[in-house]
């Protein structure tokens, strides 16, 4: 039994990456070690992505330590210093030089890469990916997903050694629960599939279609060129209204949150073991981070355990330094339920997402649906006052209603914008969860979500 799912990472300008992960449930499935990395390998692309990756830490540290390949941060603080001390610039302060600039034809073989995640027959790895609840902690999951791309990527690249990086996610769907991680084993398989070339422009678009279509919707009703439709303008005035109906209340029921109280943040210095190749922090590293900071919200929001739905529209717009502060900043967008609201709210918004009866998925009983969008900023140490936006990533949770026997009536959590900001803010929430949920739906009718 294996269930698919679909991961496109661009590395720009060279590749998009599709990856899949299955997972595994038959007793005569064995795997001799956690990973499959080409160990032995003496190129440069075999190496970690990251110098303590999720499997670094938890299954192979000291091999990978011992890599001849692996470049310390004390040797390229030596080499950024005799840099500066020369005048001479460069983009990575691993890479040195050019190999070679020869484009060389590639199969998809060439770039085949896969990473095995024995949950079922590994107790320690196991323990290491597993959340507070008792369920898969998507984060290590997706740093994991993240340098498994670099590594396909790098491979398609050789012997050439340009500098990739992760620029962004399209999307991220999880299309049944994954409650017992115990039953399962995981293999990650990633490969290029697209590379830019011309002669591989027209079946890209086939294939991707729905990304396609997706993508120009965007361009053409971005909401900072072209205002709401009637239909959202009077939405906009429904949740103005619902808004002034709780503020005149003189006890606010628990499940109903202004969306600035949803707020949260965290600063963090970038150390260097959390580094890439070309010694910038690994994006794989900052997945992680965004998704727990989006996870704590999510679950202080709604007071439960979230359940992880999707990773949508994920930009990485500029590289993190080492030893810079990245500040992080989420708030709750969207929250629908998946049935109608109390009378209270029943004409503010309708939900996107319909209740299924196939109990392995999700979304198969009464819940909110809750999104939230993750703002990170660097600035520089020497430089207090100056931000740089780095990256945004929003990430959809499902709690089911009533998960922790503590809501009020009628047992789903709700948001309010308050400021225009706010309003076009959740506008912008609504669409993503409408076409998140037209996606899964042609998963459905093209026999994708198999059990």
């Amino acid at each position: 039994m294996f269930l698919r799912k679909q991961l496109w990472i661009t590395r720009s300008p060279f590749s998009i990456l599709k990856c899949y992960v299955r997972h595994i449930s038959t007793a005569s499935t064995r795997f001799d070690a956690a990973t499959k990395f080409n160990e032995e390998s003496p190129n440069p692309e075999d190496a970690a992505d990251a110098t303590s990756t999720v499997l670094t830490e938890a299954v192979d540290f000291q091999k990978r330590i011992q890599s001849k390949n692996r470049l310390t941060w004390w040797e390229i603080l030596r080499r950024r210093s005799e840099r500066i001390r020369n005048g001479t610039h460069s983009d990575s302060d691993t890479l040195n030089g050019v190999k070679t600039t020869a484009i060389t034809q590639k199969t998809r073989g060439d770039s085949f890469s896969y990473i095995c995640l024995p949950f079922k027959d590994d107790l320690f790895l196991r323990d290491f990916y597993i959340n507070a609840p008792g369920r898969l902690r998507f984060g290590h999951l997706f740093q994991d997903l993240d340098g498994l791309a670099g590594r396909v990527a790098a491979r398609h690249c050789m012997p050439a050694e340009p500098m990739n990086v992760t620029a962004s996610i399209d999307r991220i769907y999880v299309t049944k629960k994954i409650d017992e991680i115990n039953k399962y084993n995981f293999v990650l398989v990633g490969y290029v599939t697209y590379t830019g070339h011309s002669s591989m422009e027209i079946y890209y678009k086939r294939a991707e279609s729905h990304n396609a279509a997706k993508k120009l919707r965007a361009k053409s009703e971005n909401l900072n060129k072209v205002p709401p439709t009637g239909k959202e303008s009077q939405m906009i005035h429904n949740m103005y209204m619902a808004g002034k109906a709780v503020k005149a209340l003189d006890i606010k029921p628990g499940n109903i949150s202004f969306m600035s109280d949803t707020k949260v943040s965290a600063t963090q210095i970038q150390q260097p073991q959390y580094r890439n190749r070309n010694g910038f922090i690994f994006g794989g590293y900052l997945l992680r981070q965004t998704f727990e900071l989006a996870y704590c919200a999510a679950g202080a929001f709604s007071r439960a355990a979230p359940r992880f739905v999707s990773l949508d529209n994920t930009t990485f717009k500029a590289p993190v330094p080492v030893c810079y502060t990245e500040h992080v900043h989420e708030k709750g967008e969207n929250a629908a339920s998946a049935v109608e609201l109390s009378s209270l709210m029943q004409d503010y918004d309708t939900a996107a997402n319909h209740v299924s009866k196939d109990l392995h998925e999700l979304i198969s009983s009464p819940g909110t649906l809750i999104q939230v969008k993750v703002v990170t900023k660097t600035r520089s140490l020497s430089d207090a006052r100056h931000f740089t936006e780095s990256g945004n990533f929003v990430y959809s949770f499902f709690v089911p209603r009533d998960a922790s026997g503590t809501f009020d009536s009628p047992g789903y959590s709700s948001v309010i914008p308050v400021s225009y900001g706010e309003m076009i803010d959740y506008v912008e929430g609504r669409r993503r969860a409408y076409e998140t949920a037209d996606y899964a739906q042609q998963l459905k009718m093209n026999g994708e979500m198999e059990y």
